[in-house]
């Protein structure tokens, strides 16, 4: 029998802070940057998909 791979994610809050990328609430996150029913809602969507796919 073949061993399998393991693979290991670390998720959470902060990880992405530590690792560079914005984060969604701090005071210079995501979402001051957006409104929400602009980028998640079914409205936003049919409004603007390349907004949405790029948030």
């Amino acid at each position: 029998m073949a061993a399998k791979l393991k693979i290991l994610f670390f998720t959470g809050a902060g990880v992405s802070a530590e690792s560079g990328i914005q984060t969604f609430r701090y005071c210079d996150g995501l979402w001051n940057n957006y409104k929400i029913e602009d980028v998640c809602t079914p409205f936003g969507w049919k409004r603007n998909k390349g907004l949405v796919i790029d948030f």
